[in-house]
């Protein structure tokens, strides 16, 4: 005689569940470990001397019906039912504080959760790599639209009292929210770009990390496109370049008196006022002229008449659609 077994369908998948359940529940209660614990502070790399905000969140257990003890180096400063939070300030340059999430769930599982925070700081230094201006130029070259512009990142961070240099660390750098993974790496410290002819401000940041990651970092610094302009000065045959006093508006000349001017381009993408990029469109009295030996130069007699010309330029720079400007000049004799 065969005996016939006959399975319960709703019965049997009732079992299934339950077993699974249990082995979800055994391995939640045996398995946590501080991997399953994520940690978020406000802001995400704190500075020196800086309140943070330390958090912790798990979607392996529920906090909100756990135990949590935080500690500041070894001292206890909070604890709670579901306390997932604590501010923390931060020390000086260098100096460690080490935070401690001791997290017993209602299942009677403890989880510890250290928290590092070393401090530093990083200054961002820019500037233009292909900005004209005139010679003994004292000023900062100022960026335009198109231009080539270099930052350059100079760390301020220690590690057991050991200052670190740009050769111990990690840069990732971001231009405009957007991480460019080619000029990030190790002791890639300063970054190159030409600006985007949309963008009216650039803004570059970076992350610097030591190798082991427990001193971070990080400094963002916006650098705003300007207009190029020219400006025109007196080359005088007996004293040169009169770079002390530009000539703006208008000049007077005396009647059969001559003079050289010559326009001197300011944050042009050019290296010189005749780099060959450079176009110089002329006119007087709003008729073009032929574009001088020297293309910078225009050299002119006052007639033995009274009256006034309107000098006009017109400057720019092949294939840069925002590198240009238009001045005048009024000569009158």
């Amino acid at each position: 005689m065969k005996v016939m077994v006959v399975m319960n369908t709703p019965l049997l998948i009732c079992v299934f569940i339950l077993i699974a359940f249990f082995a979800i529940s055994s391995h939640t209660a045996f398995a946590l470990t501080s991997v399953d614990i994520s940690v978020k502070s406000v802001p995400e790399i704190p500075g020196p001397n800086e309140t943070a905000t330390i958090s912790i969140s798990s979607y392996a257990t529920d906090l909100e019906r756990a135990n949590i003890t935080w500690y500041v180096d070894n001292q206890t400063v909070a604890s709670g039912t579901g306390k997932k939070s604590i501010p923390v300030i931060t020390k000086g340059i260098g100096e460690r504080t080490t935070i401690r999430a001791v997290i017993g769930t209602a299942s009677g599982v403890s989880i510890t959760k250290d928290i590092i925070i070393q401090p530093g700081d990083i200054d961002l230094v820019w500037e233009v790599d292909d900005a004209s201006t005139p010679p003994f130029y004292k000023g900062k070259k100022l960026p335009a639209r198109e231009s080539l512009i270099r930052v350059s990142a100079i760390p301020n961070m220690a590690v057991a009292g050991k200052w670190l240099q740009t050769e111990d660390l990690i840069f990732d750098w971001s231009l405009n929210s957007e991480r460019n993974a080619a000029a990030s790496g190790f002791n890639k410290s300063s970054y190159l770009y030409r600006n985007n002819y949309l963008k009216k401000i650039d803004e570059i940041s970076v992350k610097a990390s030591g190798i082991t990651q427990n001193v971070r970092t990080q400094k963002l610094v916006s650098v705003p496109m300007r207009s190029p302009f020219i400006l025109f000065y007196e080359d005088s045959p007996s004293e040169g370049m009169k770079y002390e006093r530009a000539l703006v508006g208008g000049i007077n000349l005396e009647s059969g008196s001559e003079i050289n001017i010559v326009s001197t381009p300011y944050f042009f993408s050019a290296s010189h006022s005749l780099s060959p990029e450079l176009t110089y469109d002329w006119k007087i009295n709003d008729a073009p002229i032929a574009t001088p030996n020297k293309k910078n130069r225009l050299t002119l007699r006052a007639p033995d008449v009274r009256g006034s010309s309107t000098i006009d330029l017109s400057l720019g720079v092949f294939q840069k659609l925002f590198q240009d400007y238009e001045t005048k000049l009024i000569i009158s004799y």
